[in-house]
């Protein structure tokens, strides 16, 4: 409908903001496996039809719907400039409805984190022109964000996470970046002639909630989103002993209510030694741990600011950008 301009809707700026949970942003490619017996089996169990297999296959969407560039995982259509998005994505592959099984891992070579339905990387925006996004007040560019649950793609929408995000999304006026800005590491953990040796490879694991406004004003407190090494959707990046990296990468990215002074934000740096994802395998046996660098867990101040972590081990800046949309 918006990449289309049907009706002439988003033509007209009629959408400003978008919240979606566990959307087909870049098609879905268990469409293409419509002649396998079991995918039909399963989708007969969600009332999914051959109709919905064509409409949603990505090649379907590349040629169709992201007609501008063809990108099926940029916003980069102008009928969605302009606009504010957030993504709500599961990562529980075990599709409840069908006796949890877990379809998508059934053929899964690149071992990517998926919902059961839906590969999780196809499910939100990874990127936009800067000229086609939002500009906040303070001339900042907003890009399209989202945020991680573990429960499968049907459960997506009513999770209590996705409540909360998909009230934030349109009714308020903030989002909040939070960044890992630069680690150091004294320990990479690497030592072993028997491991693959440095750089070592690091991840940040993260869970967020909406404490104490969550709480506080209606008694829940869900975990806005959690991305862990288990659910496969962290991403990594190398870092050698005594050698300052600076990642700039995103820990979490979301809107936040207007009410809102602090979140509750656990962060975790892990040395990685077995994320087929990215292609690490060290020998089963002599490192087949993931071994944790350090974490901060506690209370963030929604503020513009920066703040270290460090032990023994390793050191770490996490940056906070509370952006004002207006």
């Amino acid at each position: 409908m918006m990449e289309n301009n049907l009706l002439g809707l988003a033509g007209e700026n009629r959408f400003v903001r978008w919240f979606t949970s566990a959307g087909v942003i870049a098609g879905a490619r268990l469409a293409r496996l419509y002649d396998n017996d079991s995918v039909r089996e399963v989708a007969d169990l969600f009332g999914i039809g051959q109709g919905y297999f064509v409409v949603m296959n990505p090649d379907f969407v590349m040629d169709e719907a992201a007609t501008w560039d063809h990108r099926i995982r940029a916003a980069n259509s102008p009928y969605l400039g302009n606009m504010l998005i957030h993504h709500a994505c599961g990562t529980d592959p075990r599709v409840a409805q069908a006796l949890n099984i877990t379809l998508l891992d059934l053929n899964n070579p690149g071992d990517e984190p998926n919902d059961g339905i839906m590969y999780t990387l196809d499910t939100y925006f990874h990127e936009q022109t800067d000229e086609n996004a939002f500009m906040a007040a303070d001339s900042s560019l907003v890009k399209p964000t989202h945020s991680y649950v573990y429960v499968d793609h049907m459960a997506v929408p009513d999770a209590e996470s996705s409540v909360a995000l998909a009230a934030a999304t349109p009714f308020h006026g903030r989002k909040v970046v939070i960044t890992l800005k630069e680690v150091e590491l004294f320990d990479d953990l690497e030592g072993s002639a028997l491991t693959n040796g440095p750089p070592a490879e690091i991840v940040v694991e993260h869970q967020v909630r909406y404490r104490p406004f969550l709480p506080d004003t209606f008694g829940r407190d869900p975990l806005i989103s959690e991305s862990l090494l288990k659910y496969r959707t962290p991403d990594m990046f190398p870092a050698i002993q005594t050698i300052k990296t600076y990642p700039e990468q995103t820990i979490f990215a979301g809107p936040i209510f207007d009410q809102m002074t602090s979140i509750w934000l656990k962060a975790t740096l892990l040395e990685v030694d077995w994320y087929p994802r990215f292609g690490v395998r060290e020998p089963a046996g002599v490192a087949d741990t993931d071994d944790a660098v350090l974490t901060f867990e506690g209370q963030v101040d929604l503020t513009d600011h920066d703040f270290t972590v460090q032990n023994a081990q390793g050191r770490m800046v996490i940056g906070v950008d509370v952006i004002d949309l207006f």
